[in-house]
Parts: C-alpha cells; structure tokens; sequence
C-alpha cells in the first residue's frame, strides 16, 4: 500500500514537473568531449556510433544523456531525477558520493535500417 502511494504522488508530481517544460528549459548541451565520464557499455558505444553527428549530449545529478531531440530526452530528464529522488527516500538510502552517473540512450523509435540492425547482430 506504502509503494502505490508512492507511486501515486511521484507520477503527481512528474506529470507537472514536465508541463512546465518549455523550449528555454530544455536539457542543456555538452559536447562529447566534455562529458564527465564515458559509457562503459560496448552497446552504448554501439548506438552512438550509428550517425554520431545527430547525436547530442547532457548531464543532470545523476545521469549522462545521449539524444537527438531535446524534447524528447528533456521530459526523460525531469522524470528520472524526480524518480530517483523519490526511490532513494522510499529506500532510506543516500544519495551516493562522487559523480559517477548513468548513461542514457533516449530517441524516438523509427522504422528499423540496415545499420540499426547490425547492432542486434
């Protein structure tokens, strides 16, 4: 019952948290290079390596972003902090030390081309 509250008031506060997302408040920018730390992930390194110059890159508190359209992985952004936050109260842990954060893939799905299929290979 606890977990279903929960549950409850975070997609409450989700839902507004990304209404009030607009084009001035999108997910800023970084270029690659600049990224804190690389996605260790051999399917990651995959992915970006499929039209590298659509994709674009950002960093929150506690995630790496990789995307190709800002409104797409700016929603993704506010949710998973706000769900991050709210997992970490629930299980009564801190917050971890240090600025390791997790990478992130976020697009739209498109029909399937040839490159994106060498990926499952």
């Amino acid at each position: 019952m606890r977990c279903s509250s929960i549950f409850a008031m975070s997609i409450l506060f989700a839902t507004s948290a990304v209404a009030q997302i607009n084009e001035s408040s999108s997910l800023p920018e970084i270029e690659f290079s600049q990224l804190s730390q690389r996605d260790p992930n051999p399917l990651g390194q995959k992915a970006l390596a499929i039209h590298p110059e659509q994709w674009k890159h950002a960093e929150t508190d506690h995630f790496i972003y990789h995307f190709v359209h800002s409104y797409v992985a700016t929603p993704v952004s506010v949710e998973a902090e706000f769900h991050y936050r709210v997992v970490a109260k629930e299980l009564e842990r801190d917050q971890p030390a240090g600025d390791e954060r997790r990478n992130s893939l976020c697009w739209q799905p498109l029909r399937p081309t040839k490159s994106s299929l060498q990926i499952q290979q």
